[in-house]
């Protein structure tokens, strides 16, 4: 089976193919031009796997949370090429994403925060899991400000775009010592573990959260 993940959520866009065992990466560098970005960069993993749009499965995206319109472009690009190859689609949430990227070095056990900036001071959030290959979600998606969160107790790894912004109790730690966004190989790993959303071509769509919580979040 071939897939392939388009992600254009953070300041960078990427694309993912997996062919068998082998997965091709390519990411292009901070920019705005996204639609131009990413339809090169799958003509350049298609050439390297010498594939053709018409061998691709199953396209995937991811949904956000993240920059509108580079979520607007990853998901528009999808619903054109879904509707020329008639490709099976699949929406992936750049949390879980991000929470993917994190397991590629943690140790099982560790709960995973993933935050990332939602503006006006608020934070959008998700706490994970590791457990052995698992990436499991402890509680729905929330956008909450920083002075609502309430932390576990235990080890923590904080990942995100709005890491800066959060203060963070001891035993948190930095991953890789900085904010980190997801890439589309992070959304190939959810699309290749199952984890990711079925939806009708017409309907791939950004994720949209809600306003501020005005209540504590248990993470």
């Amino acid at each position: 089976m071939n897939l392939l993940a388009i992600d254009s959520a953070g300041p960078e866009c990427s694309v993912a193919l997996a062919s068998g065992r082998r997965v091709i990466e390519r990411v292009a560098g901070e920019s705005r031009a996204y639609a131009r970005h990413v339809l090169a960069l799958i003509d350049e993993v298609l050439g390297e796997a010498d594939l053709k749009l018409s061998h691709i499965d199953v396209l995937g995206f991811g949904e956000g949370p993240g920059g509108l319109t580079g979520v607007r472009v990853a998901a528009s690009v999808v619903q054109g090429l879904a509707m020329a190859t008639n490709s099976r689609v699949v929406a992936v949430s750049n949390l879980l994403a991000s929470a993917y990227a994190v397991a590629r070095d943690e140790r099982e056990g560790m709960t995973v925060l993933v935050a990332h900036d939602a503006g006006a001071g608020a934070v959008c959030v998700q706490s994970f899991a590791l457990r052995g290959d698992a990436v499991v979600a402890l509680a729905a998606p929330a956008v909450v400000t920083p002075d609502n969160i309430e932390w576990p107790a235990g080890p923590l790894c904080v990942t995100g775009s709005g890491t800066a912004q959060l203060t963070l109790p001891a035993a948190a730690a930095w991953i890789g010592g900085a904010p980190q966004w997801a890439s589309a190989r992070d959304l190939m790993a959810v699309m290749q573990a199952g984890e990711a959303r079925d939806v009708a071509a017409q309907d791939a769509q950004p994720l949209y959260l809600r306003h501020p919580v005005d209540a504590k979040i248990t993470l």
